[in-house]
């Protein structure tokens, strides 16, 4: 066997590959030995027909079964010779088959060589958090009191408090001149949902019948700075629901002991998700800035064609300035994938066996009707089963070097 490598572009090898003439001989007596169990030869029976007929007779397709063997074995003997690590699956350009002789050009990429650096146990710092479970879960419960309760018109007391249901006009104007176009008349407004920045803030303690100017307003997607004049016309009280058996039934529980363990048990699901996930882009944000090399082209384009067919757009009609934002993210999974994939082969614990994604593919399918093992066969049917593998044995390199690090306060 003989090679001949040459980098024609950064992480893109150009593959000149020659078999051994005594496996190209050991190759085509496999082949005839293979046909010959089921070859029909007139005049013999079946699987008794001498190698020299099988050879004459089936020569087609010895050749053709030859040439796929050498073909695939050949990409092992590189990977075997040269040491080199691929990136995704080599492409062959051209190969002949003559007689003893066989040879085949391959083009394929390999990854970036660099060297792992502070990439397990060191220090993170602790997430905060603005709530604690507790408080998450008391939000929850007045939410459903609020919308599984009654309201109530203003009375004579009553002022604007976030959560109340106001009736009011806003006149919009902008150096001096009304903006009919943005002004809103007669609308019923739920305090809180932000209709514009701070405008919410600027309605508390309002009363029924009360008018305020609002100077130097911003307004989103709109230049310059507005005046509103507010005109609260009439509101409605929020009276919450009391907190107990018949609200849980309203809700789907049997008793309200029952849904307050769901609610806290859920509220503390996404405090520690939410946790997970700070953590998760710390320690992310830590190994991108610990290694510095360069990330191949061809890997970060086809990365970014994935992330914008993701979000139903085509890349080849994108503008460049569309491109821009989806490049730089695109560019950020792929180094952090090289990173893990590193991490991987240096700590062979932090692999996720085959077992071991089913069941965590298994586990986020539960309550979606999704069978796992149709959803492993779906996958492979459209090609996406090797990326899928991928990104969960990447997630399982990252969970393990979260495993690894020093949480500090």
């Amino acid at each position: 066997m003989t090679l001949q490598v040459n980098e024609i572009e950064y992480c893109k090898l150009q593959i000149h590959y020659v078999a051994d003439p005594a496996k190209v001989k050991a190759k085509r007596s496999e082949a005839i030995k293979e046909l010959k169990k089921h070859a029909k030869i007139a005049g013999f029976r079946e699987g008794k027909a001498p190698d020299y007929v099988i050879a004459t007779q089936k020569k087609p397709q010895i050749e053709h079964w030859v040439k796929q063997e050498l073909m695939a074995e050949a990409y092992q003997d590189i990977l075997f010779e040269t040491k080199i690590k691929p990136l995704g699956h080599p492409r062959v350009e051209n190969a002949d088959l003559n007689g003893s002789e066989f040879w085949c050009n391959l083009s394929m990429f390999k990854k970036p060589e660099f060297t792992l650096q502070n990439y397990k146990g060191f220090e993170v710092p602790e997430p905060h958090q603005p709530h604690t479970p507790e408080e998450m879960a008391a939000k929850m419960m007045q939410e459903l009191r609020v919308r599984h309760g009654d309201v109530a018109p203003y009375e004579e007391s009553d002022f604007v408090e976030m959560g109340d249901k106001v009736t009011m006009d806003l006149e919009i104007r902008q150096a001096e001149s009304l903006r009919e176009d943005l002004s809103q008349m007669g609308i019923t407004y739920t305090m809180g949902q932000n209709l514009y920045p701070e405008l919410d803030q600027n309605l508390l303690g309002m009363v029924a019948g009360e008018e305020r100017t609002l100077d130097g307003f911003k307004i989103p997607e709109q230049e310059g700075e507005f005046s509103i004049l507010v005109r609260i016309h009439m509101g409605l009280k929020p009276q919450p629901a009391p907190l107990d058996d018949e609200l849980a039934f309203k809700v789907g529980f049997e008793n309200y002991a029952q849904m307050q363990s769901y609610i806290e048990g859920v509220t503390s699901q996404q405090f520690q998700q939410n946790r997970s996930n700070v953590i998760n882009q710390q320690v992310m944000k830590h190994l991108a800035a610990e290694h510095s090399f360069e990330v191949p082209e061809w890997y970060v384009t086809t990365e970014a064609e994935q992330l914008a067919a993701k979000g139903k757009l085509t890349w080849i009609e994108m503008s460049d300035e569309e491109k821009a934002p989806i490049l730089t993210q695109a560019k950020e999974n792929v180094k952090l994938a090289l990173i893990l994939d590193s991490i991987r082969e240096e700590e062979p614990e932090s692999m996720l066996s085959d077992q071991e994604i089913f069941n965590l593919v298994a586990q986020r399918l539960e309550g979606t009707g999704q069978n796992a093992k149709q959803f492993f066969v779906e996958a492979e049917q459209s090609g996406r089963l090797s990326n899928m593998l991928s990104h969960f044995r990447n997630e399982g390199v990252l969970q393990w070097v979260v495993s690894t690090c020093k949480f500090v306060t």
